[in-house]
């Protein structure tokens, strides 16, 4: 689909993981209601390849919630508590 297009465009061609991040939060803030998980891409962006892991875990709280579907906020719950259990941890 167009979106997992243009993430490879950014991520594969350009290594530009921020931007892709940037347009998964633009893409649901014109349709907060697609059908795709961009929340939840957004947040692994963040997360696993920038380690924004502030930006992250506050992106995985709203996928949590807005995930289009169950698996994706499950998803997104789950690495959220595994963040915050890490950064309690440091503490």
């Amino acid at each position: 689909d167009i979106l997992e297009t243009v993430k490879t465009g950014f991520t594969s061609y350009f290594n530009d993981y921020e931007s892709a991040a940037r347009y998964y939060l633009k893409s649901y803030q014109l349709n907060p209601y697609t059908e795709q998980p961009v929340l939840l891409k957004a947040a692994e962006m963040y997360d696993k390849k920038l380690t924004y892991y502030d930006k992250a875990k506050a992106i995985y709280k709203q996928a949590a919630l807005y995930g289009p579907d169950e698996k994706s906020r499950r998803k997104a719950q789950s690495r959220l508590s595994l963040l915050e259990l890490a950064s309690g941890n440091e503490k």
